[in-house]
């Protein structure tokens, strides 16, 4: 079954809890790196897509991105070293592999997974877990959902408070 007929068949749920607003002008005219920039808290993250060099294709308004979105508390809690390694120039094919395990291509809302365990593709080809039948929902049996369908104009965001590594 292919990701976009399983998703289809998700019956719909009561959405989650929102993220902290934006001002009006930003609500759903906004990008998500204009997002990311304008939410507390994800200010590592931000830097790890500019570093990674994928914040260009963030920004591409004809795409649609769902992005689970680690805290800086996320990455801080990484092992010792982990985000200074990520971050080194010649690691760059690194980060951005472990920041496409944030990425799914279109827009996900959390009516698709609430109430529901399911697996979704990201970017790099790996695969998580969903367990939207908990509160908060969990990612990976680890990461729990925070804040959800923070929604602009060419994306969802869904803030975590974990980082998913790949393996």
């Amino acid at each position: 079954m292919n990701r976009r007929h399983a998703l289809s068949m998700l019956a719909a749920v009561p959405a989650a809890v929102a993220l902290p607003a934006l001002p009006a002008r930003a609500l759903h005219w906004t990008d998500i790196p204009a997002r990311l920039g304008a939410t507390p808290g994800l200010s590592t993250l931000n830097s790890a897509l500019e570093a990674s060099g994928l914040m260009a294709g963030l920004r591409v308004k004809t795409a649609s991105y769902t992005l689970f979105a680690p805290t800086n508390e996320a990455f801080a809690a990484l092992p010792a070293g982990t985000l200074d390694d990520l971050l080194r120039p010649e690691n760059q094919s690194a980060l951005e592999n472990v920041l496409r395990g944030h990425l799914v291509l279109g827009r996900l809302r959390s009516d698709q997974f609430l109430g529901r365990r399911v697996q979704i593709t990201m970017a790099n080809g790996s695969r998580i877990r969903v367990d939207g039948t908990r509160s908060p929902a969990v990612v990976n049996n680890r990461a729990r959902l925070l804040g959800m369908d923070d929604e602009g104009r060419n994306g969802i965001i869904h803030v975590i408070d974990a980082v998913i590594l790949p393996g």
